[in-house]
């Protein structure tokens, strides 16, 4: 019994430790953010832009705009 009840706490810390941090707030540490990255692009290309960010990934799930210069 003692070997189930250390099981399944284990299993809760591990849970909870991996759900500490988003992947948006992981890729934010190592020094870049998807939002920061969407500006340059935006800088870089001009127009409109509205973006549906994915929540559980921190990423533009969809994009919509006035669309890019093909040569």
């Amino acid at each position: 019994m003692r070997i189930l009840a250390l099981t399944s706490i284990c299993l809760v810390v591990s849970s909870l430790l991996a759900q500490e941090q988003s992947p948006a707030q992981q890729s934010a540490v190592k020094g870049f953010s998807s939002e920061s990255v969407f500006d340059q692009f935006q800088q870089a290309q001009g127009g409109d832009w509205v973006v549906k960010w994915h929540p559980a990934t921190g990423t533009p799930g969809t994009i919509y705009g006035t669309g890019l210069k093909l040569p």
